[in-house]
């Protein structure tokens, strides 16, 4: 069904409160979702590639995969190396003593 879809957001804590630690089991399943959508070809916003646009070399942007709930710069990173790449981050960002510095290192954190 993720064709169906405009994206798979997974919950990398369980949902009720902020500031949980992360559960990497969820790496997995993320893989998986990347996986799925690499080998039936589904990018962003559950559109499938036809067979035009393979032919006229059309490159669509990915299936947008969003983690929420314990990222930091290393959980980030994790995330994004398993096929993630919307990260939703708020303990960390509205903890941090300089917001900015911490979005840098989110940002960095997936190159």
């Amino acid at each position: 069904y993720l064709d169906k879809c405009d994206l798979v957001l997974l919950m990398t804590v369980n949902p009720g409160f902020g500031g949980q630690a992360f559960m990497p089991e969820v790496l997995d399943k993320i893989a998986f979702v990347r996986e799925v959508c690499t080998q039936f070809e589904i990018r962003q916003g559950g559109k499938v590639i036809t067979e035009e646009e393979k032919k006229l070399g059309i490159e669509l942007p990915p299936f947008d995969i969003q983690v929420d709930g314990g990222i930091n710069e290393q959980t980030a990173e994790q995330c994004i190396k398993a096929g993630a790449n919307v990260i939703v981050s708020g303990s960390y960002l509205f903890g941090a003593p300089n917001m900015a510095a911490a979005i840098n290192k989110l940002r960095q954190s997936g190159t």
